[in-house]
């Protein structure tokens, strides 16, 4: 049951004209405190330094290394076990996009690709517990925020494919 002062994640997928699309959201039930909006602030701020940095010819691990570097300067940390994705036909596809790495690692973004780009920012330990399928809750108890938009890498970097 969700109570005034919680914050939530929606994350939602759906097919249209034969391709996936992804997008996910957070926000509070009622007023965000000052420490939930830092949050949701930072979270904000790696999902998009990251669309920045998908550019033609960097690696996916300079994308995750854009999440995880925005996230830590904030005094967070991004989750471990979790990652965005390709998208095209199908909702996952190649290659998968970790919330943290390392500059110049991994597969090479080239003109066109789709990807997600989601970063899981956390306030506390990087730890969680799958509730269900579906339901990740962090193992102290922490908040945890979630910004998802499907991106088309280009010369310039991602552009926007779903979301605002």
């Amino acid at each position: 049951r969700l109570v005034q002062g919680d914050i939530l994640t929606i994350d939602a997928g759906m097919l249209l004209g034969g391709f996936a699309g992804d997008a996910a959201t957070t926000f509070t039930i009622g007023p965000a405190s000052t420490t939930q909006q830092a949050l949701i602030d930072a979270t904000w701020l790696a999902m998009n330094t990251a669309i920045e940095a998908a550019r033609t010819g960097n690696s996916v691990g300079d994308v995750s290394w854009a999440m995880q570097s925005v996230a830590e300067s904030h005094g967070y940390n991004v989750a471990r076990g979790f990652c965005g994705h390709g998208i095209g036909r199908r909702c996952w596809e190649d290659p998968q996009v970790p919330f943290a790495g390392d500059p110049g690692t991994g597969p090479k973004l080239v003109e066109g690709m789709v990807i997600t780009v989601e970063p899981v920012v956390i306030e506390g330990a990087m730890e969680f517990h799958m509730a269900n399928r579906w339901e990740a809750r962090t193992v102290d108890g922490t908040m945890v925020a979630q910004f998802e938009r499907a991106i088309m890498v280009t010369a310039s970097g991602g552009v926007i494919l779903s979301g605002d």
